[in-house]
């Protein structure tokens, strides 16, 4: 009777399986089925290869040389990034008001972090240093920081704490207006960065104009 019931069991178990064993199979088939639709999702992009990583201690590293990032250090040489002090307006509203205040200049790239930080590619140099020349920006009613990018730039608020801002120098004698002696004058602000092209030229010569860059909290 044993051996009648025994055989009983594996006929059904050939007919009805393991419902694990099922559930097993059907999860395997799922991911199998999303990783090919996955692939055929991708666009066109391009290869990566293996490197054979380094050893420090008991960890793998990489090193990332100069010539490895070179490339994209040029590219990103156009950018700017900037944000609202003291907001995190929605994307599609600043990016409204940044093609509307800076689209002659010519704007390659507009995108935004999660943190708010905006960060704008300009398709030429010229485009981009004609913004950070533009002054002091608002974005309704608050100050709009606009900070060119440097291959050291951390994109995050707490790390752009420091603003660049234009100040005039009115009735500076002529004589200080040199490389030397507006570094040392700006110094009494914050970071000298660099002078506007009537200070370079010495044209219109009411006040020299410096970028400066000083510090600023929300």
């Amino acid at each position: 009777m044993k051996s009648v019931e025994s055989k009983g069991v594996e006929e059904l178990r050939k007919l009805s399986p393991d419902p694990v064993s099922v559930q097993l199979k059907n999860k395997a088939k799922v991911i199998t089925e999303m990783l090919i639709e996955n692939m055929q999702e991708q666009p066109n992009g391009y290869k990566l290869e293996y490197v054979p990583l380094s050893k420090q201690g008991e960890k793998h590293v990489v090193e990332i040389e100069l010539d490895d990032i070179r490339y994209e250090i040029k590219f990103w040489g156009n950018v700017v990034v900037c944000y609202v002090l003291g907001a995190h307006p929605p994307f599609q509203v600043v990016k409204g008001f940044t093609q509307r205040l800076w689209g002659k200049y010519g704007i390659d790239k507009l995108f935004m972090l999660q943190n708010g930080v905006i960060v704008v590619r300009f398709e030429s140099e010229i485009g981009k240093q004609e913004v950070l020349q533009g002054g002091i920006y608002h974005f309704d009613n608050k100050p709009f920081i606009v900070k060119e990018w440097t291959r050291e730039l951390e994109f995050t608020k707490k790390k752009l704490h420091s603003v660049p801002i234009w100040n005039k120098l009115p009735g500076s004698d002529f004589k200080y207006w040199s490389k030397k002696g507006l570094s040392k004058i700006g110094s009494l602000i914050g970071i000298p960065l660099m002078v506007d092209h009537n200070t370079k030229e010495m044209n219109g010569l009411n006040f020299a104009r410096l970028l400066v860059e000083v510090e600023m909290r929300a």
